[in-house]
């Protein structure tokens, strides 16, 4: 395993977040839902109510999931890890994050679940007491619309209904009863960790398994820090499989003079499987305070010894094209490069080798 690509996948989001946008003015609203304007606080304030504790949701062949709530980079997302049981028995993951788009001025939220490799993406709106979402489901047996709808029954119990949409509108194709419980003992937190390290993600995520295994440090070098956000300069990365799921999550602190973490990014990895490509989608602090969002594709060089990511960054009122790419060299080092390709021109903003020294 090569350790500099865990190092290097968070160094080229990081560089690219201090360059300059410009105008988006074709950025186009969902096609599901019309955007929703900003709140003035956190709009995703009312998230707040799900981080205690966690979540409990019996089938009714009797088996149980539990979902756990965790707060993202400057609380602009929120992800929900799911680990439990499937009716049939089998160890069941899936994993969701509902984050602020400054661009189109909405709450999204993106999910991977082990449900035919299914991939949802859509619109959440949530007022505390109630919630409803329009999704783009996308799985191997082909593509659906859903809407969700949350009801809650007090402070610790809600209902979720997952609705299929129909000619005729939308039909309750499922629900469901989740209610707060205690969170997990150190007994079932043990097996659960047992349970991942032995998971394997699948051939969809071999180009990028290399991220896994260890949390890593780096610095920036004396002649590449002088052209970095000061907050960049020396990173800690660490990469989570999600089975079952089959994706990767990642989080990146920055740290201080005297060691202080500070949590600046969430990384989500995943292969679409409607689109058939691996994607990424980052969620970063700002100074704006609305955070920047950078999605796009990742795609494996045919020699294998590389990788190449399309993003767009978006931020509250511009959108910024950036191409990237890690290219391994010998020795355990690669060279890391990203352009800005506003317009018709392609300007390098970041060229870099990362060697696989651990600070």
């Amino acid at each position: 395993m090569q350790p500099v690509l865990s190092l290097c996948a968070a160094t080229i989001i990081a560089a690219i977040s201090g360059c300059s946008a410009r105008q988006e003015s074709d950025l186009v609203a969902s096609p599901t839902s019309a955007p929703a304007p900003a709140l003035a606080a956190n709009p995703l304030a009312s998230f707040e109510r799900m981080v205690n504790g966690r979540w409990k949701m019996t089938a009714l062949a009797g088996t149980d999931t539990f979902d756990t709530w965790h707060w993202g980079s400057g609380k602009r997302s929120i992800r929900r890890m799911t680990a439990g049981t499937a009716p049939s028995g089998e160890p069941w993951h899936a994993m969701t994050v509902f984050y602020w788009h400054p661009g189109r001025k909405e709450v999204r939220t993106l999910s991977v679940s082990p449900t035919f490799r299914g991939v949802s993406e859509g619109t959440f709106s949530f007022d505390g007491e109630e919630a409803d979402g329009l999704v783009d489901m996308h799985q191997t047996t082909g593509h659906r619309v859903f809407g969700r709808r949350w009801t809650f029954e007090g402070p610790d119990a809600y209902h979720d209904e997952l609705l299929d949409k129909v000619p005729e509108g939308f039909s309750l194709q499922n629900e469901w009863r989740r209610y707060r419980v205690e969170a997990a003992s150190e007994e079932e937190l043990t097996a659960e960790r047992i349970l991942v390290a032995a998971a394997k993600p699948s051939d969809f995520l071999k180009p990028i398994e290399r991220l896994l295994g260890h949390p890593w440090e780096t610095k920036a070098a004396p002649e590449v820090a002088a052209r970095l956000p000061a907050d960049t300069l020396h990173t800690r990365t660490t990469f989570e499989y999600v089975p079952d799921a089959d994706a990767i999550y990642g989080r990146v602190e920055t740290l201080g003079p005297d060691g202080t973490p500070s949590h600046t990014m969430d990384l989500y990895l995943y292969h679409h499987t409607g689109a058939g490509v691996l994607r990424c989608l980052a969620l970063a602090n700002s100074t704006d305070g609305e955070g920047v969002v950078y999605e796009g594709d990742i795609t494996p060089g045919d020699d294998g010894r590389s990788l190449r990511f399309d993003l767009r960054a978006h931020r509250s009122s511009a959108v910024s094209p950036i191409e990237a790419r890690i290219d391994f060299e010998p020795l355990g080092s690669a060279r890391v490069r990203a352009w800005s390709t506003e317009g018709k021109d392609r300007t390098l903003i970041f060229d870099h080798v990362c060697r696989d020294r651990i600070i």
